[in-house]
């Protein structure tokens, strides 16, 4: 039997937030193309509603206009120019923002990626891309603290006799603010 075995980028995270803790940055993509030149949303991360978002700590959702639906998630620190994160996705199907953090499920083919990043002190951070297959969940914990509860299905491949896996939902609970 051959076992094929599909590359991740470095871009990816492997880990969820430990099962009810904040994640920590382990890896980040630095930004090495180009932007999407139309932004479609700016999603702050602050409440300095009378200051202008350029110099807001702040994610974007941009479209390429390539006619693929490619689009890039972006996250600015304050006052920044250029962007500490740039994600490429294609059309997005469902987008929660709140907080500091912002989850952006996309449609391609069979599957339904997600992004999952958040600020930590300043510093926009992918804590994940999930191979999904839609169904993301939201929800809020306010004991101890203001936490979001993300939860999504992840996708599956049939064994050698055409049986999918028992795998478990994605659990990410994250900290709403710094």
């Amino acid at each position: 039997m051959v076992r094929l075995m599909r590359s991740l980028p470095t871009a990816v995270l492997l880990f969820a937030a430990a099962s009810f803790g904040t994640a920590d940055l382990v890896a980040q993509r630095k930004p090495d193309s180009a932007l999407c030149p139309t932004v479609l949303g700016t999603y702050p991360v602050d409440f300095k509603i009378d200051e202008p978002l350029k110099g807001r700590p702040r994610f974007e959702i941009r479209s390429c206009g390539d006619g693929r639906d490619a689009i890039q998630l972006v996250g600015f620190k304050e006052n920044a120019d250029t962007p500490s994160l740039v994600e490429d996705g294609s059309h997005v199907q469902l987008l929660i923002q709140t907080g500091t953090l912002i989850v952006v499920q996309m449609t391609a083919g069979s599957s339904s990626p997600t992004l999952v990043a958040q600020f930590q002190r300043g510093t926009p951070v992918l804590l994940g891309r999930e191979d999904g297959v839609g169904g993301v969940t939201y929800a809020e914990d306010h004991n101890g603290g203001d936490y979001a509860i993300i939860t999504m299905p992840q996708k599956t491949f049939p064994d050698a006799a055409g049986r999918f896996p028992k795998v478990p939902r994605r659990h990410y609970r994250l900290k709403l603010f710094d």
